[in-house]
């Protein structure tokens, strides 16, 4: 494990020791992904799995689970992400990627049907594995934009930077601070909560220093964005969201990369779908994990 790795896993396990959770650590060798890391709790009713953003991890769930309790709780890193290995070549299509990766999450459940709660990019691999595997999903509960999946969205200069292979490349291998990183995560992210959770910023900065994160994240933001301006052809069409189950969708009122009206456009083409705005940016369970508790 490289130093940076190292920092990663120590940042996390000051969280969970924070949190006094107890969790089962996963390690699965996914066909084709390498090997995902992650976590796990075990309980009653319809498994949750867990999806996170791009450029974050699984460990961004976890202030959420001492409100989920006696459930059944499943997080994987995507792939260069968090502990995650990064993927073993640059050719993929990041919709398989994330696909079987959440397959992989759901399987790990020991269940046939999860719940899929998505944030972010997180949220598009929800959507994806809800169209391609139907059987394994039971709803979706969709937290922040969800990546570039409803069209009308805008990535933050960040974010576009990331998916520009010059840019990304001298800002992941540039000197910087833990802070400096977190404090622009703070504004990327319109979360100001952040402030609250330093282990988080913490380690998505001794994340973002691993060879897996720097090798795989900008090839898969480069099939999200161009700069900043959502690629066309990544949007769901009209027949896959009409192809959704049913599906929540909270929007945080800061959100800083979908305007909720554009949101209310997609929404409006699902069968079953209900939508609201809450507080906090694109992470607002930071903020507050009242309502996303009880859509779970």
């Amino acid at each position: 494990m490289s130093s940076a790795a190292q920092r990663a896993a120590a940042d996390q396990t000051r969280l969970v020791a924070r949190l006094g959770v107890e969790l089962d650590p996963l390690e699965l060798d996914v066909p084709g992904l390498g090997v995902a890391r992650g976590f796990a709790t075990r309980g009653a009713g319809t498994p949750l799995v867990l999806l996170h953003g791009a450029t974050l991890s699984a460990a961004w769930w976890l202030p959420l689970l001492p409100h989920l309790t006696g459930r059944t709780v499943v997080a994987l890193d995507a792939p260069g992400h968090g502990l995650s290995d990064g993927l073993p070549g640059e050719d993929f299509a990041l919709r398989e990627v994330l696909v079987a990766l959440t397959t992989a999450a759901v399987r790990a459940t020991g269940s046939e049907r999860a719940v899929l709660v998505g944030n972010s990019l997180g949220g598009m691999a929800a959507a994806w594995t809800a169209i391609d595997a139907p059987a394994l999903v039971e709803r979706l509960v969709l937290v922040g934009a969800p990546g570039v999946a409803f069209a009308g969205g805008r990535a933050d200069a960040l974010l576009g930077a990331l998916a520009v292979p010059t840019t990304a490349r001298a800002l992941l291998t540039s000197p910087t601070r833990p802070a400096w990183y977190a404090s622009g995560l703070r504004r990327s992210l319109a979360e100001p909560a952040l402030r609250d959770w330093p282990e988080l910023g913490d380690l998505a900065y001794h994340a973002s220093r691993r060879s897996g994160f720097r090798h795989t994240v900008p090839r898969m933001l480069q099939q999200l964005l161009d700069f900043r301006t959502p690629r066309p052809n990544m949007a769901l069409t009209a027949p896959e969201l009409h192809a959704l189950p049913h599906t929540t969708y909270l929007h945080g009122r800061d959100e800083a990369f979908l305007p909720y009206v554009a949101a209310r456009v997609a929404l409006a083409v699902i069968p079953e779908a209900e939508g609201r705005q809450v507080d906090g940016g694109h992470v607002p369970w930071l903020t507050d994990p009242t309502p996303l508790v009880a859509a779970l």
